[in-house]
């Protein structure tokens, strides 16, 4: 049985899905990092994602990135300085990974 209910205070016995849940939503995160690498794989450039590329990359998936500005940005996956951001934003650009909107641009910041 998972341990996650004894760390929350849920009674598995209380919720009996509770690990089949559990169970969907990992599969769930494991089918998105499939999903992120077939993309990568299918890019112009053949080599693996930079680890804070494919933090943008999931985060993208929760949330419109373009929304959000690079300080923001940097505050939900960790990383401190914006312009490491706006650098790896570009890439991912440059790559294809991320769609730009209609009259959007990737250094813009908000």
């Amino acid at each position: 049985m998972n341990k996650l209910p004894e760390k929350i205070g849920i009674l598995a016995t209380d919720y009996p899905d509770f690990d089949y849940v559990i169970d969907q939503l990992m599969s769930l995160a494991a089918k998105q990092n499939e999903v992120i690498d077939y993309l990568a794989s299918k890019s112009l450039y053949k080599k693996p994602l930079h680890p804070t590329q494919r933090l943008i990359m999931e985060l993208a998936t929760k949330e419109d990135i373009e929304l959000l500005g690079l300080r923001t940005v940097g505050k939900k996956i960790g990383i401190e300085h914006p312009q490491k951001i706006q650098h790896h934003l570009g890439q991912l650009y440059a790559k294809g990974l991320l769609p730009l909107k209609q009259g959007s641009h990737p250094d813009k910041e908000k």
